[in-house]
């Protein structure tokens, strides 16, 4: 008997081995350790074999704090990466020497100086009618850019608030499986709900960042501006039907 559960207890550091192994290159694994523990004490010094042990369980080698840490890094890396591609076109309008609209302007200004200074001289005014109706091709070409800029922002914020729909159903749902498995007669959810769950609060932060709080049950729970888009077994969801006002006044529908 004491061999058996031997090989029992060998088998499971196999297992554990072999899915840290093959899950060390898939994204939000966690690392899990088999657990051996006591289950039964010899009644005396000579009943050495009276001793038997038994697995606990499989835990994840994890810290909250390290988690929650990177969760709020990934929203503040997913805002700046955002941020510059939405403004590259803009960025291309203000410095580049060619489409830059300072630089129109500045040249203006010069020609403008030199015919001040030579009022009727012809070459002068041609070069200041000149550089001024680069001055209003610029301006038309940046009023056309910011438009584009907005347009694009538009489209693609509506598929990222569907996307960020569809996770955070996926979340409750996960939050509700943890329930389950925080119920009575276990003693803990199992590390892939829990990897599952981290998973899916890493995406919500790449999407729209926002707080990340696991609670004393292991559930998830995501905040948007002291706003709950996911609680417990609740997901609420952004309204998309509508986006043509002002986006900083964004709906949520509350289930």
């Amino acid at each position: 008997f004491p061999v058996t559960i031997g090989l029992r207890i060998a088998q499971a550091g196999l297992l554990v081995t072999s899915q840290n192994v093959s899950g060390a290159a898939v994204d939000g694994y966690s690392r899990r350790d088999a657990n051996a523990v006591v289950n039964g004490l010899a009644g005396n010094s000579r009943l050495l074999n009276g001793t038997s042990f038994s697995i606990e369980g499989f835990t994840r080698d994890y810290s909250r704090l390290l988690e929650s840490q990177r969760l709020v890094q990934q929203g503040k890396t997913s805002y700046s990466e955002t941020l510059v591609h939405a403004t590259e076109l803009l960025d291309v309008v203000v410095a580049d020497e060619n489409n830059s609209l300072a630089a129109a302007v500045s040249k203006f200004f010069d020609a403008a100086g030199q015919m001040v200074a030579s009022p009727e001289s012809v070459p002068y005014r041609t070069a200041l009618t000149r550089t001024a109706e680069v001055v209003v091709q610029r301006i038309i070409g940046t009023a056309e850019s910011i438009r584009q800029v907005e347009e694009d922002s538009r489209i693609a914020l509506r598929g990222k608030l569907t996307e960020v729909n569809q996770i955070s159903e996926k979340l409750a749902m996960i939050n509700v499986k943890i329930m389950a498995g925080s119920s009575t007669g276990n003693f803990t959810p199992s590390a892939d709900l829990l990897d599952e769950r981290d998973r899916l609060l890493m995406s919500l932060q790449r999407l729209v960042g926002g707080q990340s709080v696991v609670s004393s049950d292991q559930t998830a729970t995501h905040y948007l501006q002291g706003i709950p888009l996911v609680e417990a077994e609740f997901a609420h969801e952004f309204v998309t039907t509508n986006l043509e006002g002002n986006v900083d006044q964004l709906q949520v529908r509350y289930r």
